[in-house]
């Protein structure tokens, strides 16, 4: 092994040490990541619903008769492509908060660690309410 791969190997080790050691740094690239998967997805699937050249409707769908209504069409692929992308950018605030317990717990700031895990729990509840 070279002297330039363990400079890569020492400087990747740095890189994760750093971002294990700095929770606003590691929330900040997980934001980054997530939101540049989510564009990627939503981009991808507008370009292919424009390129299958399958109707669509913005801002809603039209009104459909009875027997679409009984057997309704199956979305295409670039909806469900577009619909992951928004799911993604919604799961990101219950990943933020995750991974801020995990300072909390280990400095053992009993108290924060505690409201942390509420604020989630919390979050969690309001997704499965409905309310």
């Amino acid at each position: 092994m070279s002297g330039g791969g363990r400079s890569l190997l020492e400087r990747l080790r740095t890189e994760v040490a750093e971002l294990l050691a700095d929770p606003e740094r590691r929330m900040a690239r997980l934001s980054l990541l997530a939101s540049a998967g989510a564009l990627a997805l939503m981009v991808t699937g507008f370009v292919m619903l424009l390129v299958s050249g399958e109707p669509y409707q913005l801002p809603g769908a039209r009104a459909l008769p009875l027997h679409a209504m009984l057997h309704p069409p199956r979305p295409a692929l670039a909806v469900d492509v577009m619909s992951l992308g928004i799911v993604l950018l919604l799961v990101l605030p219950v990943l933020r908060i995750m991974i801020s317990v995990i300072p909390f717990v280990r400095q053992r700031h009993w108290f924060d660690a505690v409201v942390t895990l509420v604020v989630f729990l919390e979050l969690v509840f309001s997704m499965f309410s409905g309310k």
